[in-house]
């Protein structure tokens, strides 16, 4: 009988010890917002069984099942505490924001800058130094494997088409993206194997989360730019939340000047042909630019968005160009070139948005956007003592609407589910008006382009033996039209099959492994595909090739990193209807016409390596990419071999000095080697920079020196045929920059002060 009791007493006791239970939570402040680091408590009655620190609004564990009680606690919020209930699914918390009166404290905190996730790169904005960059340009130089030209023109290495989407809306001008300030971002995440969810012309996806707000703020920031010539930025944005309606107001005008040098040399040595060209360029371009939005949450579960964006430029632009041209060894053209344009440009878009959530688990987000864009030039040409004025006016809209799906269950499984329909339509006009051009019909015409894609896609998520599956598939048709002076000479339609495949593997020593497979499409663009002939000078004609076809690329990645510190990728990359330049004689006379056309097959392996070092005050951010191409292209006199590999070395160092100022020094070389009949020189950039840093953080004043050797210059060599062409642009990339910045929020001010290990830096590439 004794023998009995104890063993009843022995079960009982380890069914208590051993049994254990999930319990699964949401942590979000009283605006709904997700509380991204808060502390919870798991307790019996009153006992502290277990306690654990998580981020990212939400937490899971695994505790005996005699915990009853749950106490979630975070910085400037009041902690609340739940009791937890057999047939509770998920325990929701909401916790209410409150003041802290603190004396001066100083903290040194770690925040990452850059986390590694596969071939996957995401940047924290919000808290760290990079929120007081000049620009957003700025902050994405920071990403690996990313560059920004002196055009803000976003690329990747080993990538083509570079999508930006912003807050899961896809940005269509990168003008919009200009205007985004880096105080209002929270991060960004480049992601370098894109799913089923993005557009099927996405070769990489930036995705930009700005960041939540409570009660007011208002940031003024001021960019002094000294190159060649002087720019100036002067940016305000207000932020304003009352309860569960948050609104956001930012205006910025911009007066920018730039100077650049281009010039190039054709050879035709069949043919006896040689041109050159040498052009000086001087633009000034007045811009206004302002955004308001309004975000409103209902019951914490649906959340309305609206948005109105645009822009008006004003520009003028003032070239000085020789060109000389010899039809044979002894006989010589040239012309001496000034034309003055002035342009105008206005943007208008509307945007609106609903998320709606059904349960934990489920939720379904619509989003639509109208756009109006319209540009108007107006060039006066003085060649020698010959006048022509040539106008263009352009006017497009477009449309698109998207309705996303999402759903997951316990055991892991998700799945994602959408459509998409977008239109656009472009009208536009070119008038030459000259006596003395024998093209000069040419170069008079008006065109129409309709385009509307259909798309759909499918995204499964599933986590099997400690791998974790991502396969999807999106669908596209495409319908295209095109009227030239009233005549339809593109008439089009395509189906476009686009799969993804991606592994991931996590060891329990931090290390990740993945594999990812995705095709993408690159449509031609309408200037592309037009048969119109655009004019650049008496000797230089561009041409558009309505039979172009769209250039199909596959990508297989695998991708190695070791928690955020180290990290190495390998790449295939095939493209099919490659697009490559021709040049040919114009009919009429001795004129060079340049016209696109595609080749078949083009194959590319790629490389890349990286290393992330921390230490005290001292970062550095560091990495390699090599890219082979293997090519033989057909041309009228034979095959050409394309072989030659480009280099791409980046790295990035930040010194913090003490709380008030820090430094910076980076440098990026760039070997784009040779790309479809284009070999590229080597150029490379050092920047160096510091910040400073008054009042608790609301005063900052950034400084950089950019390209501080003047070595940045595009040179560029191409074959085509019988025709050699080198080609040299110098743009205006070596400058100082001045940024002046106040916060003001309202409220009591909170005098933690947080300093970041890596802050103080700006950075400009």
């Amino acid at each position: 009988m004794n023998k009995l009791i104890l063993m009843c007493f022995i079960f009982t006791f380890a069914n208590n010890v051993f049994s254990q239970k999930t319990i699964v939570g949401e942590v979000n402040q009283s605006n709904g917002a997700p509380i991204e680091y808060f502390t919870v408590r798991f307790m019996s009655d009153t006992i502290s069984i277990a306690t654990g620190s998580f981020v990212g609004g939400k937490f899971s564990a695994v505790v005996p099942t005699t915990v009853n009680k749950v106490e979630i606690s975070a910085w400037s919020f009041n902690s609340d505490c739940k009791s937890v209930r057999a047939q509770d699914d998920t325990l929701q918390f909401s916790l209410v924001n409150h003041q802290h009166q603190l004396g001066e404290v100083d903290v040194i905190a770690s925040k990452k800058h850059l986390t590694v996730d596969g071939s996957n790169f995401i940047l924290a904005v919000e808290g760290t130094s990079l929120a007081e960059m000049a620009n957003i340009n700025d902050v994405l130089c920071r990403i690996p494997l990313l560059m920004v030209n002196e055009n803000n023109g976003i690329s990747m290495f080993g990538k083509n088409n570079i999508v930006i989407y912003v807050n899961n809306r896809r940005i269509t001008n990168k003008k919009e993206v200009e205007n985004i300030n880096p105080q209002a971002i929270r991060e960004v995440k480049l992601v370098g194997s894109p799913g089923a969810r993005y557009d099927a012309d996405a070769d990489a996806v930036i995705s930009i989360t700005t960041k939540d707000y409570n009660g007011t703020e208002i940031v003024v920031r001021n960019t002094a730019t000294k190159g060649k010539l002087f720019s100036d930025d002067t940016n305000a944005m207000l932020n304003v939340r009352q309860g569960n309606t948050t609104i956001h107001a930012d205006y910025t005008l911009t007066t920018s000047k730039n100077k650049t040098y281009e010039g190039s040399t054709i050879d035709n040595t069949e043919n006896q042909q040689e041109y050159n060209d040498d052009v000086d360029t001087e633009g000034k371009i007045i811009g206004h630019a302002y955004s308001i939005a309004g975000e409103h949450t209902f019951n914490n579960e649906h959340r309305f968005s609206v948005q109105f964006a645009g822009w008006n430029d004003r520009s003028q632009t003032e070239v000085e160009a020789g060109q000389q041209y010899y039809y044979t060894l002894y006989d010589l053209s040239s012309v001496a070139t000034h034309k003055t344009t002035t342009g105008i440009e206005d943007h208008y878009d509307i945007g609106a948005g609903y998320d709606l959530k059904f349960s934990q688990q489920s939720g379904m987000s619509v989003v639509a956007n109208y756009t109006i864009h319209r540009t108007e030039t107006n060039s006066s040409i003085l060649e020698n003592i010959q006048l022509h004025d040539y106008d263009f006016d352009s006017k497009y809209n477009a449309i698109d609407a998207q309705v996303d799906y999402d759903t997951s269950t316990d055991n892991g499984f998700g799945l994602s589910i959408g459509c998409k329909v977008s239109a656009v339509s472009n009208e536009s006009e070119s008038a030459f008006n000259s006596s003395s051009v024998v093209l000069e019909s040419a170069f008079s015409y008006d065109y129409n382009f309709k385009e509307k894609i259909i798309g759909a896609y499918l995204d499964l998520n599933k986590n099997i033996g400690g791998v974790e599956i991502n396969a999807g598939v999106r669908v596209e048709h495409t319908d295209f039209e095109g009227n030239h002076n009233k005549r339809n000479v593109i008439d089009t339609a395509y189906f476009t099959f686009v799969p993804n495949l991606k592994l991931t593997y996590t060891t329990s020593s931090k290390n990740k492994f993945s594999l990812a497979y995705r095709n993408t499409i690159n449509r031609p663009t309408f200037n592309s595909l037009s048969p119109s002939i655009r004019y650049d000078n008496a000797f230089y004609y561009r041409k558009g090739n309505p039979a172009l076809l769209p250039t199909i690329t596959s990508n297989v990645v695998f991708a190695w990193n070791m928690g955020s510190k180290f990290w190495m990728s390998f790449g295939y990359r095939h493209k099919c209807n490659a697009t490559i330049y021709q040049y040919t004689k114009t009919d009429n006379d001795n004129a060079i016409e340049v016209i696109l056309s595609n080749h078949k097959h083009v194959h590319f392996i790629l490389a890349s390596i990286g290393y992330n070092f921390n230490k005290g005050r001292f970062r550095s951010t560091n990495s390699v990419s090599v890219t082979k191409p293997f090519a033989q292209i057909r041309l009228y006199n034979g095959e050409y071999k394309i072989d030659r590999c480009a280099y791409y070395f980046k790295t990035t160092n930040d010194f913090t000095i003490n709380k008030h100022f820090g430094v910076n020094a980076d440098f990026i070389f760039n070997d784009q080697g040779e790309t479809l009949l284009e070999k590229k020189d080597a150029m490379y950039n050092l920047s160096v920079g510091a910040t400073a840093f008054f009042f608790e953080r609301s005063l900052a004043f950034s400084l950089v020196a950019n390209d501080i050797l003047d070595t940045y210059t595009f040179k560029d060599h191409r074959e085509f045929g019988s025709y050699k062409v080198d080609h040299k642009y110098n743009p205006d990339n070596t400058y100082v920059r001045l940024t002046v910045r106040y916060l003001f929020r309202s409220g009591k001010t909170k005098r933690l002060q947080t300093i970041e290990s890596n802050s103080q830096t700006v950075n400009r590439m």
